[in-house]
């Protein structure tokens, strides 16, 4: 039953612990070059749009992968001096990190975005929004490619584990 549920569990981490490095590096790569090319009114809308379109998915990627990462980081306490747990633990760190810089980041910026009228006059301000917003994508990518690079080396050392296992039975 553990060893069903530690399988499990290391599907859902990899799974969505990856989609999300890769919904991070679509931003960066795709959509940070249209970003800064668009101009005001173009910008407000896109982010009036999208924020209550991504939000709410991101954060329940946030909530799956700290808790799958948890669940997986448990289930393998007593090889807690491996170098799978050293990786599964910084993979939790790296997510735990990005929740923490989407929240000191991107949330108060998509607010701020988010009241700016498109059709009133263009405020100042909105360029170096713009461009904080898109260096705070960039800090996400080193973030979640770490943690996905991680989850990816625990894969490797937990199948290692269970091969010596199996071995010496």
């Amino acid at each position: 039953m553990t060893d069903r549920l530690l399988n499990v569990t290391i599907f859902i981490t990899v799974l969505f612990v990856g989609l999300f490095a890769g919904f991070v590096m679509f931003f960066v790569t795709v959509v940070n070059p249209t970003l800064q090319e668009m101009q005001l009114r173009q910008y407000i809308e896109f982010h009036q749009v999208a924020v209550p379109v991504f939000e709410p998915r991101v954060r329940a990627l946030y909530i799956i992968m700290t808790f799958s990462t948890s669940v997986w980081l448990i289930l393998r306490y007593k090889y807690w001096k491996s170098f799978e747990a050293i990786c599964i633990a910084g993979s939790l760190f790296c997510t735990l990190d990005e929740i923490i810089l989407s929240y000191l980041g991107h949330y108060k910026l998509n607010e701020i975005l988010y009241r700016v009228n498109p059709s009133a006059p263009e405020p100042l301000f909105w360029m170096s929004i713009r461009n904080e917003w898109i260096q705070f994508m960039y800090l996400h990518l080193i973030v979640t490619c770490a943690g996905f690079v991680l989850i990816l080396m625990a894969l490797y050392f937990n199948r290692q584990t269970v091969g010596q296992k199996q071995k010496s039975r």
